[in-house]
């Protein structure tokens, strides 16, 4: 008797309980929901600036196409990764955590850097000519910049993870370019 009458209690408070308990839920729910889409959004190519530079990227065969569809996508990053770092730095409360960007984005400059660097030490036209008598390779200033660009790309995608880990926040690009217009440089 005593634990039929306990159960008849235990039923009691989960009936009423039940309706707080499910809205609960149904709220977390929504919560992990929108989280999911936004963190199911495959950045690294479902963003504007891969989309705009797609065709860019296919299209560039010279040299100077190449160096200048490069080029302008490194600026995009860069100017992207500028914009997501201080979008994060003002959801702070705690302004250390605003320094922490700012030595991760020097950080990241300082990486960008040395990517070119090694890219244009990559670049050898003349197998024949010692290594000893030059100084670095050929200079492939397009691929070193798309390094950069790369190294930017990361950089940016690791920051909007960070601030979109707030389910409440979502990033949004500020890039509304159409890529480097191969157009305009071809009629040129």
């Amino acid at each position: 008797m005593k634990k039929s009458f306990t159960l008849l209690i235990l039923a009691g408070l989960f009936a009423f309980s039940a309706p707080t308990f499910a809205a609960d839920v149904n709220e977390t729910a929504n919560t992990e929901s929108f989280a999911q889409q936004a963190q199911e959004v495959d950045l690294d190519v479902d963003n504007p600036i891969e989309k705009a530079f797609a065709k860019d990227f296919e299209m560039a065969q010279a040299t100077a196409e190449i160096n200048y569809v490069n080029e302008a996508y490194l600026e995009a990053w860069k100017a992207e990764m500028a914009n997501v770092a201080s979008v994060l730095k003002k959801s702070f409360t705690n302004k250390e955590d605003g320094k922490r960007v700012d030595d991760y984005v020097a950080a990241y400059n300082t990486l960008a850097d040395k990517a070119f660097e090694l890219e244009m030490l990559n670049w050898i036209s003349d197998p024949e000519e010692s290594v000893a008598n030059r100084s670095f390779g050929t200079g492939a200033t397009g691929g070193a910049m798309l390094a950069q660009g790369e190294i930017f790309q990361q950089a940016t995608l690791n920051l909007i993870a960070h601030y979109q880990a707030n389910p409440e926040l979502v990033y949004t690009f500020i890039y509304n370019g159409k890529g480097a217009d191969l157009e305009k440089l071809r009629a040129q």
